[in-house]
């Protein structure tokens, strides 16, 4: 993942490079000068990204069905590692 991925994907998620390296816990210079992202980083964000999803659809009708699904997705992320 690029600087420029890695940037974008945060835009995507609403989060900032200081509460990226805050959560983390990193320092903020090292993700924030980063031209190509450590191999863990995209999973961060995965499961940020899918995390965020169950929170967000909890009062939506069709959350349950969401909710399986980011599960799923954990499940393949979880796989990868």
């Amino acid at each position: 993942m690029t600087n420029d991925e890695f940037r974008r994907k945060l835009r995507d998620l609403d989060w900032t490079i200081a509460k990226f390296s805050k959560k983390c816990g990193i320092g903020y210079s090292t993700a924030k000068d980063w031209k190509i992202t450590p191999d863990w980083v995209p999973l961060v964000l995965n499961y940020i990204e899918i995390t965020e999803k169950i929170k967000l659809d909890y009062e939506d009708e069709s959350s349950v069905i969401k909710k399986i699904n980011a599960l799923s997705q954990i499940k393949k992320i979880i796989a990868d590692i």
